[in-house]
């Protein structure tokens, strides 16, 4: 066991960090956690990527940031986390996170402000001038240091109110996770397109020139929102797309963490028992009419050109 005189100062370093370095506040905010509530450590070893991911959108490198992953493997919470981050970094900004439905608005509400205001984490620490000026579990919004007409955080599902009631500022963030509501809307193309469509109309119309984006799902087909959106912006070298498939190269789990991970078994036996569409667009990342739809997507671009 370490004396606490080494132990301190390697603390310091990472809260002096932190407010610079998404990685460093990751850790300091769970430092205090029992081991085997911590999010981030057991999972570093895969998740490590997106992290370095999620620098480079906060930084400016990119504009644009899609994740598909397997489901349960840890990017909602991660991207939470994040956006946790930049509300501290960027109090007075204003940030919006939606999904498939008021539900889950709901659920992103509660976890934001769990780690904002929990003693089980040191968001407080981390920013001591960030202060919580108000929220509403009603309108799911949770507003930082002054009063604003437009919060720092407002969380909404698709179908909800965001004309007049959202604003995602220059600097802000757009957070979309999971928009597809079940399998049975991702089989239907009209669905989808109508899904898009409202992406566009309702959720992008509120984002303000230089405002940022960051979607993530667990990929249901190619004609998904993300799907669409790595297609019209493939080359835009202000957009990034990473895709963690839950097999690698040689057949083992990507995602066997130290703690509440998915063996290779899990997802060998997952393989036998999907559809092999299925299992290649949600679990694999992939999709075989990918070549397909990016010919028809270059036919169509050349014949409105």
């Amino acid at each position: 066991t370490y004396s606490q005189e080494y132990i301190e100062p390697y603390e310091d370093s990472f809260l002096v960090e932190a407010p610079h370095l998404f990685e460093s506040y990751l850790w300091y905010m769970e430092k205090d956690r029992e081991p085997k509530k911590q999010f981030y450590l057991p999972r570093k070893g895969t998740l490590k990527t997106v992290v370095d991911d999620l620098q480079d959108l906060e930084d400016g490198k990119i504009m644009v940031y899609g994740l598909s992953m397997p489901p349960r493997t840890g990017k909602s919470t991660l991207c939470i986390f994040f956006l946790t981050w930049i509300m501290g970094r960027h109090p007075n900004n204003h940030n919006a996170m939606g999904g498939h439905s008021g539900m889950l608005a709901k659920g992103f509400y509660k976890e934001v402000m769990n780690i904002l205001t929990s003693a089980e984490y040191n968001f407080g620490t981390i920013f001591p001038k960030v202060k919580l000026e108000s929220k509403s579990a009603d309108e799911y919004t949770i507003n930082l240091n002054k009063p604003d007409r437009f919060a720092t955080l407002t969380c909404r599902g698709i179908e909800g109110s965001w004309t007049g009631a959202v604003d995602i500022s220059r600097g802000g963030l757009l957070y979309v996770d999971d928009l597809v509501r079940d399998r049975e809307e991702s089989l239907s193309p009209i669905r989808l397109e109508n899904l898009y469509q409202s992406f566009l109309n309702v959720m992008v119309d509120r984002m303000q020139d230089g405002a940022k984006m960051l979607i993530v799902a667990t990929r249901w087909g190619l004609f998904d929102p993300l799907g669409r959106e790595e297609l019209r912006l493939e080359g835009n070298s202000k957009a990034k797309f990473r895709k963690i498939s839950a097999l690698n190269e040689n057949d083992e789990s990507n995602f066997q963490y130290l703690r509440n991970g998915f063996s290779t078994q899990f997802y060998h036996d997952m393989r036998e028992r999907l559809d092999n569409a299925e299992w290649m667009a949600k679990f694999m990342q992939t999709d075989k009419s990918n070549l397909r739809a990016r010919s028809r997507l270059a036919t169509e671009n050349m014949a409105n050109k």
